[in-house]
């Protein structure tokens, strides 16, 4: 369980495989188990390294303020602890934004960018956007952890045969800080977004959307159209946890942003 000091906060990460090393960042009130079906898949051919982000997983959970730029940033640091240079980075919703502006402000480390169900700064400003988060930090401050899970469980796995994966992510969800998952809330809503930055980025970025996500496919087009190295690739009958929902889809698509 390999563990490295990062701006004073320990940051969990975990390595597998050899090969082409590749980053891949968790989502809100996730973890590096978010992976284990790529791992699993990847690992054979690349060096899959996942990070917990501060205040989730088995990193540490200062309190105080969150901030897309401050995960960035510990990301960053990591890396360059690791000593391994530029690499392609994959990440999910809140980990899609890390990985947004790491490409901007480190471009040095980022080889490429897949970015998953993600939205950039002016869409979380939006009304529809603003009600999700404060829906969220309702229940998490009134409910607790666990009734989250569960109802983002039922959001994520409706059908009816992934009653597992249901009970697992609601296990988990439980697992999480309170006050770490509220502030990692309020750095999504605080995030003005890096798309200007994006306009200039001329390595490759794959934003991947689910058909059935809660942030819809045209929501991200209009972002994708200001990045001219940016390509955006649907996948059907897919919701926001499209990596553990459908796997065999996600990985194919993966695959394909590995290989290219």
């Amino acid at each position: 369980m390999p563990i490295v000091e990062v701006n004073g906060v320990p940051i969990h990460y975990e390595t597998s495989g050899t090969g082409r090393p590749v980053l891949f960042i968790h989502g809100l009130g996730s973890s590096t188990r978010d992976w284990e079906r790529q791992v699993e898949r990847f690992s054979d051919a690349y060096q899959m390294i996942t990070v917990d982000l501060r205040g989730h997983g088995r990193s540490g959970k200062p309190a105080g303020s969150y901030s897309i730029g401050g995960f960035a940033e510990d990301v960053a640091v990591l890396l360059d602890q690791l000593d391994g240079g530029a690499l392609p980075v994959v990440g999910i919703s809140l980990g899609a934004m890390v990985g947004f502006q790491m490409a901007a402000d480190r471009p040095d480390l980022v080889e490429s960018l897949m970015a998953i169900n993600a939205v950039q700064g002016f869409e979380v400003k939006s009304v529809g956007m603003k009600t999700q988060i404060a829906i969220r930090k309702l229940i998490a401050r009134f409910a607790g952890m666990e009734k989250i899970g569960e109802i983002l469980a039922g959001r994520l796995f409706p059908d009816e045969d992934m009653g597992a994966e249901r009970e697992l992510m609601a296990e988990r969800w439980a697992e999480n800080d309170k006050q770490a998952y509220q502030a990692s809330l309020q750095a999504i809503l605080d995030w003005p977004g890096v798309v200007d930055e994006m306009s200039r980025f001329e390595k490759p970025i794959v934003v991947v959307a689910s058909d059935q996500d809660y942030t819809p496919v045209e929501t991200k087009q209009p972002y994708v159209d200001r990045m001219p190295s940016a390509e955006l690739v649907v996948i059907e009958n897919a919701h926001h946890a499209v990596p553990v929902e459908r796997p065999e889809k996600f990985n194919a698509v993966l695959k394909d942003f590995l290989t290219s």
